[in-house]
């Protein structure tokens, strides 16, 4: 093992508050009924799906710093793909066991929306590519994402990223590195414009991994800028909140008007939007890492700390738990019907379902992904423990899902690290 090691890594709650944001906004995308007379508000709760970007900005900065931390430690390949396995297949894999328990089921369950909960009328060909990591594939070649299992197309498009980024970190030195980050932010709204004017569906292009790069490729960009004293921490603070209140508003404005829709029908607009929410995402990311007083009380909120530290679980499971709200309802004579639900009961059926999800994720949390996280700690990249000389800690913020490390500027170059799990 070599000696030249860097700083270990400390813990950093408030990118965990990052995740309960972009939880959040997925959730009421996915959950708002839609209520009469409130058109702006049902509008703006379906652009929701911006979360997805701020979680691709978030992993490509996250995984980048990991991996540039730890380039030269041994076993590089395999202790970050080991690591990789234990955070996400573990729960990833019980959804489809849930699935399939919940297929046995008589008494009409079904998705919000009224899609049926049948997983073997509705997957009877590809249901193996949902197994392995190619959901956005298979919605893309046989037509439509399956309500509950929907959500697994973004985490195809980073399984794919994490797939061939680590040989990349690994072999690239940083000018050519950022050098190729920079090109995809270049050539991926070209691909999307050719790819929506060639006859690609505007759902292709929103799932299809070559078109959804530019958020991982952002994140990764920061993370190597900070970690390498690229920019000054004034500002990029000052960029930051500058992009989110002139972006974030325009985001709000053309949201709520019903101006910006997942690649649009328009290969022009369709061919910015990622890369113009991508931006807005990053921005939000670098405010959590240097936050002002705002951001403060935004970022170091526990409760939204702790729905990020779970939101992998949440992310999976809150289509199933909207199941098993709305099948309770129905037993009890309520039925949530979408765009006709008064604005009252909106907002209890999304808190009752958001309740179900955190409770439901909570004991998933401690029963399942926490005990097999714990065995992260066998896949250490540094072994855990200092000997010899230390370099001076990275100045990157690095964080892994449920129990991220960080080394930030001025932390001290032998601070402990909270590995958590």
């Amino acid at each position: 093992m070599t000696s030249d090691r860097p700083a270990p890594l400390k813990h950093v709650p408030e990118l965990d508050a990052v995740r309960g944001i972009a939880f959040l906004l997925v959730f009421c995308a996915h959950l708002w009924p839609g209520a009469p007379g409130w058109s702006w508000l049902n509008t703006l709760a379906r652009y929701g799906w911006a979360g997805v970007d701020l979680f691709f900005v978030l992993s490509g900065f996250l995984i980048t710093s990991i991996l540039w931390h730890d380039r030269q430690a041994p076993h590089y390949f395999l202790n970050f793909y080991a690591r990789r396995v234990l955070r996400i297949l573990p729960a990833f894999y019980l959804l489809f066991l849930v699935l399939w328990l919940l297929n046995g089921a008589r008494g009409g369950l079904e998705a919000p929306g009224g899609q049926e909960l049948a997983l073997p009328s509705v997957l009877p060909h590809h249901a193996l590519l949902y197994l392995f990591m190619l959901a956005n594939l298979s919605a893309a070649i046989y037509g439509g994402l399956y309500a509950p299992l929907d959500v697994t197309w973004s985490l195809s498009v980073e399984e794919h990223f994490y797939a061939l980024w680590p040989l990349v970190v690994r072999r690239l030195k940083l000018r050519p590195l950022i050098i190729l980050l920079f090109a995809i932010l270049l050539i991926e709204p070209v691909l999307r414009y050719g790819a929506l004017r060639s006859g690609f569906t505007d759902e292709q292009v929103y799932i299809l991994t070559p078109f959804r790069l530019g958020g991982l490729a952002l994140g990764s960009l920061l993370a190597l800028a900070l970690a390498n004293d690229l920019v000054s921490v004034r500002g990029l603070r000052n960029a930051a909140r500058w992009t989110l209140l002139i972006g974030g508003t325009g985001f709000i404005v053309a949201g709520a008007g019903g101006w910006i829709v997942p690649a649009s029908e328009s290969a022009r607009r369709g061919t910015l939007i990622y890369t113009l929410i991508a931006l807005l995402m990053s921005a939000l990311l670098v405010t959590a890492l240097f936050p002002g007083r705002l951001g403060q009380a935004v970022f170091r909120f526990r409760p939204l700390q702790y729905v990020g530290k779970i939101s992998y679980g949440c992310y999976l499971f809150h289509w199933i738990c909207a199941v098993i709200v709305n099948a309770l309802l129905r037993r009890f004579g309520y039925q949530i019907t979408w765009n006709e639900t008064p604005i009252g009961q909106c907002v209890g059926y999304v808190l009752a379902v958001l309740a179900v999800t955190l409770l439901t994720c909570t004991i998933m949390w401690r029963v399942v992904e926490r005990p097999i996280l714990g065995l992260k700690r066998y896949f250490d990249a540094w072994g855990g423990r200092l000997h010899g000389p230390v370099r001076a800690a990275v100045p990157a913020a690095v964080v892994e899902a449920g129990g991220h490390s960080v080394a930030l500027p001025g932390a001290a170059p032998n601070a402990p690290a909270n590995r958590g799990s």
